[in-house]
């Protein structure tokens, strides 16, 4: 696949798929690969500006602070947000479906962008940390 075509499916799919669920016969179609719960994993969220100027590697596994937010109220509304601690019961118990938050790394951005939001919709989230570059040993 060539990377203009990569490119194109990356846009639509990080712009356009959130505007997909709100149809009807959308949830529909989806419903029958539904499972009990889904865990949506985050890396960075950056402001809009900044975003948009990034061409680095790194502006791939992030996402606008604008966007982000779009996503948690979206979630919000529509779905039961549940912590990843309560999943493994969730799971075994309950049958109405569930979304786990979780953000890897544990970049500055999380705390500067991400806890005002998820304060706002009151989401719980669950954010790794890399302990390796606490220790010194290891670089990015």
């Amino acid at each position: 696949m060539n990377s203009k075509i990569k490119t194109y499916l990356r846009f639509f799919f990080k712009k356009n798929l959130l505007l997909l669920g709100k149809y009807k016969f959308f949830k529909k179609l989806c419903k029958n690969w539904q499972g009990k719960a889904v865990i949506l994993c985050y890396h960075r969220v950056i402001e809009d500006s900044i975003l948009e100027k990034d061409k680095s590697l790194i502006s791939n596994i992030a996402i606008s602070s604008s966007l982000f937010e779009s996503h948690m109220s979206y979630l919000k509304n529509n779905y039961n947000v549940i912590s990843i601690d309560p999943l493994v019961n969730h799971l075994n118990s309950n049958n109405k479906f569930a979304v786990c938050i979780t953000f890897d790394d544990g970049y500055k951005d999380n705390l500067n962008l991400v806890v005002p939001i998820i304060n706002h919709y009151k989401i719980p989230i669950t954010i790794y940390l890399i302990t390796r570059f606490l220790e010194g040993d290891t670089w990015m």
